[in-house]
C-alpha cells in the first residue's frame, strides 16, 4: 500500500539463520533532501496470514519484487549504523543504504552523521538518489 507518502510492506527475508517475515509501516518523509522516513516494524510468524489480514482490511498489493541484500553493522560518529549493499535484479547497479535508529528529535543530527559516513566512503551528493526501488521497478515495468 502506498498512500500519502506512506507504505505498508510485508518482507520475507531468507538468510543463513533461516527465513523471517517482517511487517513494516513507513511513515511520511521527514527529510526532503534524503527522503528519510520513520519506520515501525514487527516480526510476524506467518506471512500468508498477514497477507490475508491485510487483504481483509482492504489493502491491495501494489508491487512485489526481489531484493538481494548484504548487511554490515558498524559504529560511526558515536552511532550504531547499518550499511546495506543492495541488488535488485530488475534494476541496473548496486546500491548502498546507510541508516541508523534515532528518536524524532535527533533526525537532523543523525542524517548529518550518515552523510559524513557516505562522504568518508567517497560518495558525494551527486551519487545520491531519492528514487525508491518500488518507483524504479514500476517505471521499468511500464
Amino acid at each position: 500500500m502506498e498512500k500519502a507518502d506512506q507504505e505498508l510492506r510485508v518482507r520475507t527475508a531468507h538468510g543463513a539463520d533461516g527465513t523471517r517475515t517482517v511487517l513494516t509501516f513507513k511513515g511520511a518523509t521527514v527529510d526532503e533532501r534524503s527522503g528519510s522516513k520513520p519506520e515501525h516494524e514487527t516480526r510476524v510468524e506467518d506471512a500468508e496470514a498477514v497477507h490475508a489480514i491485510l487483504r481483509g482490511l482492504g489493502h491491495v498489493e501494489v508491487i512485489a519484487f526481489e531484493k538481494r541484500c548484504r548487511n554490515y553493522d558498524f559504529e560511526a560518529h558515536g552511532r550504531q549504523m547499518l550499511a546495506t549493499l543492495v541488488r535488485v535484479p530488475e534494476i541496473d547497479g548496486t546500491f548502498l543504504e546507510v541508516e541508523t535508529i534515532v528518536d524524532e528529535d535527533d533526525v537532523s543530527a543523525a542524517l548529518d552523521d550518515v552523510r559524513a559516513v557516505l562522504a568518508d566512503l567517497g560518495t558525494g551528493p551527486e551519487d545520491l538518489t531519492r528514487e525508491t526501488y518500488t518507483g524504479a521497478i514500476a517505471a521499468q515495468r511500464g
